[in-house]
């Protein structure tokens, strides 16, 4: 299961009984590594409230996630198929095509995985090829760097 505090995202490692609710939180990047916080402090990512204690998105390491590129089909008012980008000649430019990121998220053994497309902006491409060079996660760059959120 992935959570978010304060700008943060991190793992939740277990649940802790008490007087209130707690988590431990494994996070992926910051000073402080672990942290116990109460539950209600806590967001967790791309979890619909029926499958919060059920499901987890995949630990960075065995994480799925790819950038692609693609085209889309239409057909105009003149009853011409057309393939956008419109672009002359062959695409060899990244703004010839549109952009997108694919992750899979692992509800839970019953249900398996779930595939989510996000749209990149072709300003934003520069900024997750940086990402991806450096080792971030999918679930940061979506969240962090698109600025979209996660929901199953």
């Amino acid at each position: 299961m992935v959570a978010s505090k304060d700008g943060r995202i991190g793992t939740v490692i277990r649940a802790v009984p008490g007087s209130t609710l707690c988590v431990d939180i494994k996070w992926w990047h910051g000073a402080d590594q672990y942290s116990r916080i109460p539950f209600k402090q806590v967001k967790l990512l791309g979890l619909t409230i029926e499958d919060r204690l059920c499901c987890r998105l995949p630990d960075a390491s065995k994480q799925h996630g790819t950038l692609y590129k693609f085209t889309s089909n239409r057909r105009g008012k003149d009853g011409v198929m057309r393939t956008y980008p419109l672009v002359e000649g062959d695409r060899m430019l990244d703004s010839d095509w549109y952009w997108g990121i694919n992750i899979k998220v692992l509800v839970n053994p019953k249900k398996g995985w779930q595939s989510k497309n996000f749209g990149v902006k072709l300003s934003k491409l520069p900024l997750v090829r940086a990402a991806q060079r450096e080792g971030k996660s999918y679930v940061y760059i979506v969240e962090k760097v698109l600025g979209k959120s996660i929901d199953l």
